[in-house]
């Protein structure tokens, strides 16, 4: 939740996509995460964002490469003990 003066400040999707696609071309990795779940989720249809499926591909690959969640080497901080 965003706060605005004690409030919770409007919500903007149009102005979340556009700040979204300035945050994924200095290539942030959760923005490709947020940008494209949003996009396929249809919150920027009434924004006229349209992104290709080459740049739907980059952004998710930008946050698979650059972001370690999930993954986990075996045997890392695993006791292996039952």
């Amino acid at each position: 939740f965003v706060f605005f003066d004690g409030r919770q400040a409007p919500r903007n999707d149009c102005r979340a996509a556009e700040l979204w696609q300035k945050s994924i071309a200095l290539e942030h990795p959760w923005t490709g995460v947020y940008l494209v779940n949003g996009y396929l989720d249809g919150r920027f249809d009434a924004c006229g964002l349209k992104l290709s499926d080459a740049q739907i591909e980059r952004y998710f690959a930008l946050s698979r490469d650059k972001l370690s969640y999930g993954s986990r080497k075996a045997g890392s901080r695993r006791s292996s003990s039952a």
